[in-house]
């Protein structure tokens, strides 16, 4: 009898008939052995579920639940987890994969360290038709990191991730973690499109947790297309979204002041960004939900993002100004 500890990958899932066979098979091929699959339809209106339904069929650690109706994306993710039966859980989103060694290389850390809140890996970002991988939030070397670390970083730095499709938890943590509606004063509900509180899954982690670990290896694949999270954010929408999530987590928690000062120099940045958002972000008050807030800015810090962002910017598009070169 095996002493692993059952891992449930969850795979909340909506319209994903072109990619979801792929998705799960990935999830299938895993080296490691004791996992079982949730795969939550939230009303597809396509052929996903007949497809899953079929992979079910041949692999009984498959389990497929259907919502009667779509209850976007953040309860759908709430359901993948009331299903769930393992000690430990990632999210697999299903137009995205894993490499066969994502779990036989992350659960240790976890077994291993009851001091670890949560592993993540390298990842690479592709679409068909074009040989470009992108990397990013690589924090440094495999091995273990101090929570506060990803909490400063998350601010503004572009190591960190905001997507737990990376990531490997405990399955209590993602229960009590999960965060329906943030709160705000534009009426936007993020959980129609899950921008923010996926990064929360983190945040939350690192109030319980005094480390985290880091695989510096990519092990989770991220495919972009058309109808994806990457591809929507038009405007400033999906970084102002998760800016509303981050001031919503250092509101209710024990952040320093000069933490918040950072804060605000990121938020600074935003708005020069994307200052006509249709979000109706004009201010950085905009962004807090409490009475008089601290909008005190640490000009310092925001020069040093501004230029890391900038770098970076360039960095990317240099790689693939590059690789189109070389496809050519």
């Amino acid at each position: 009898m095996t002493t692993d500890p059952l891992v449930s990958i969850l795979v909340p899932t909506y319209n994903r008939e072109g990619y979801i066979g792929e998705c799960l098979q990935s999830a299938l091929n895993q080296s490691y052995q004791n996992f079982e699959v949730i795969v939550v339809d939230n009303a597809s209106t396509d052929s996903t579920c007949d497809i899953v339904e079929r992979i079910a069929l041949q692999d009984q650690r498959v389990r497929l639940f259907r919502n009667d109706c779509n209850v976007g994306p953040v309860r759908n993710w709430g359901r993948c987890l009331a299903e769930a039966r393992g000690a430990l859980a990632k999210f697999l989103w299903s137009d995205d994969l894993i490499s066969p060694t994502f779990l036989s290389k992350t659960v240790p850390w976890l077994t291993d360290n009851p001091e670890v809140g949560f592993v993540y890996t390298g990842f690479e970002m592709f679409c068909e038709g074009n040989t470009h991988r992108e990397r990013s939030w690589r924090v440094g070397e495999t091995g273990v990191y101090a929570s506060l670390a990803y909490r400063q970083g998350v601010l503004a730095d572009c190591r960190f991730p905001p997507s737990p499709g990376c990531a490997l938890f405990r399955l209590k943590d993602l229960r009590c973690n999960l965060a329906v509606f943030i709160p705000n004063h534009h009426n936007l509900d993020l959980s129609m499109s899950g921008v923010g509180a996926d990064m929360l899954f983190y945040l939350k982690t690192t109030g319980i947790y005094p480390n985290f670990a880091f695989i510096d290896e990519p092990l989770s694949f991220f495919r972009y297309h058309p109808d994806s999270l990457s591809a929507a954010s038009r405007g400033g929408s999906v970084p102002l979204s998760y800016a509303l999530a981050k001031t919503s987590f250092f509101e209710n928690s024990a952040t320093p002041k000069c933490e918040i000062k950072r804060h605000n120099a990121y938020l600074f940045l935003l708005l020069k960004l994307f200052g006509n958002n249709a979000l109706g972000f004009r201010r950085i008050e905009n962004f807090y939900f409490n009475t008089n807030p601290n909008t005190a800015i640490d000009w310092f810090y925001m020069m040093k993002i501004g230029t890391r962002f900038l770098c970076h910017e360039f960095d990317r598009r240099f790689k693939r100004i590059i690789t189109s070169i070389n496809d050519e």
